[in-house]
């Protein structure tokens, strides 16, 4: 049979009515992610592709991470499926409270140091580059603090635009640019240089200062500013 759906599957085996007559938490990973994915392939059952998944991916929590390029490469994983799946675990990431936690009381950045231990937690062990922007006001206070993107930086997906928009948002005095290097090595790379000037004059333009641009990596950071690029 070939493009095989779940409407093919006997009833009593569809993860949609399983879902209605046992609650989700009935389902295995694999049938949750077929409700997603809708059909097979030639030669796979939906059922049968999700659980080839999981299994090159390495389960639920590593699929979270996957980019879009592993996804792809996996049979019955097109662009668009994959896609759908990472767009399950992203509104996940935006209701999750600690995502929405606030800043309660004013936090200062007056050295790099200060940014590492806010920051920290939040970047350490993750499997793709997080960029963040830190507004502050003109006592160096947290005004707010913003992911920008995730995933593999470059100069065509994180714009200064983008970055210094969150700055205007907020009516910031200054920004400190905070990004994750995943492999724990803190040495900034060559684009992670070009881009800090392509910042820096940025902010000169938008009379906003840059602060600082930190790399954080395992139990490490870097400060772009204290390398001499700011």
């Amino acid at each position: 049979m070939s493009n095989k759906k779940i409407k093919d599957m006997p009833e009593n085996q569809r993860p949609r009515e399983r879902w209605v007559e046992h609650g989700p938490k009935a389902l295995l990973d694999s049938e949750l992610i077929a409700l997603f994915l809708r059909n097979g392939n030639q030669n796979e059952s939906v059922i049968e592709v999700a659980e080839n998944l999981l299994r090159e991916i390495g389960g639920i929590e590593e699929l979270k991470h996957a980019s879009i390029g592993k996804l792809t490469n996996i049979r019955g994983i097109g662009k668009a499926k994959a896609i759908l799946l990472l767009a399950a675990f992203e509104l996940v990431d935006r209701v999750n409270p600690k995502k929405k936690k606030k800043i309660l009381t004013p936090t200062t950045i007056s050295k790099p140091h200060h940014c590492f231990k806010l920051m920290k937690d939040r970047l350490e062990g993750l499997k793709q580059e997080h960029f963040y922007v830190i507004s502050l006001d003109v006592k160096n206070q947290v005004l707010s603090i913003d992911e920008v993107f995730k995933g593999i930086l470059d100069a065509t997906l994180v714009h200064p635009r983008e970055i210094f928009g969150f700055a205007v948002k907020h009516s910031a005095a200054g920004i400190i640019c905070v990004h994750n290097h995943p492999s724990g090595n803190v040495t900034p790379s060559v684009h992670d240089i070009e881009m800090t000037k392509a910042l820096v004059k940025a902010s000169k333009m938008m009379q906003i200062s840059l602060i600082d641009h930190i790399i954080i990596g395992k139990d490490d950071y870097t400060s772009l500013k204290t390398y001499g690029c700011i």
